[in-house]
């Protein structure tokens, strides 16, 4: 991880990188833009809501500070709740993020819906953590359980029927999903955090009130419990 220091410098070089390449005509302007951007960021980031454990391992992980510099500079703003941020972190990943990463290329990767992603991670999520402390798993049950929810997707959210191609395109264009080593077999997602968003997004959609409920009391679940409580409140009467 990043100490404090090297995650400052690492802002203050993102925003200026990013805002050379927008503003190339006008090198003060984009000094200006990047140096009260970072300061903005930098800011946030030392507030409360920033310090707990989980949200300091996305700040001082380089990828996942990417993110969050990605999140900033689209909305002008970080959301201080974790769902809130998680939900943001998630669509940079599955739409902005792929769309950067292949805009150069003449023959663009074929177009999917990602919402319809998302269900299918939602459910990956679910499963997964219902074993305790699992946060990777071996391929091809990872595989076999996104063939169970792409059944279901129609044709038009362009992901097809293929569990396994479904996981290489979120490993490889999306990078929410990450194999669990060098040399493994295993897979799973960029972090912990956006499992647990997921497991708990999944939940509300199935109405899983209940099995939260019950489980609020394993330190495993609890966080999955508590971001759930950020969805609904017809799902939150029925959780309390």
């Amino acid at each position: 991880g990043l100490s404090d220091d090297q995650v400052r410098e690492f802002i203050n070089r993102w925003f200026m990188a990013a805002n050379s390449k927008l503003h190339v005509s006008d090198r003060s302007k984009a000094t200006a833009i990047a140096t009260a951007d970072a300061q903005t960021l930098v800011q946030i980031l030392t507030t409360p809501a920033y310090q707990s454990r989980s949200m300091r391992e996305l700040v001082t992980n380089p990828l996942l500070l990417t993110i969050l510099c990605i999140v900033y500079h689209e909305e002008r703003n970080l959301p201080t709740a974790r769902a809130e941020l998680y939900q943001h972190c998630v669509r940079v990943l599955l739409d902005l993020w792929r769309r950067a990463k292949y805009e150069h290329l003449v023959q663009q990767p074929a177009a999917f819906n990602s919402d319809a992603a998302q269900n299918v991670l939602a459910r990956l999520a679910w499963w997964m953590h219902q074993e305790d402390q699992r946060s990777t798993a071996p391929l091809a049950e990872l595989e076999q359980e996104a063939e169970q929810e792409l059944k279901k997707l129609a044709e038009s959210a362009g992901l097809g029927r293929v569990g396994k191609a479904f996981i290489v395109r979120m490993r490889e264009e999306s990078g929410i999903l990450a194999m669990g080593g060098e040399g493994s077999a295993k897979c799973g997602f960029l972090h912990l955090s956006f499992q647990e968003y997921l497991a708990a997004s999944y939940a509300v959609e199935r109405g899983y009130a209940k099995e939260l409920a019950t489980r609020i009391s394993d330190s495993w679940w609890q966080e999955v419990a508590l971001l759930s409580l950020r969805k609904s409140v017809q799902y939150c009467e029925k959780f309390f």
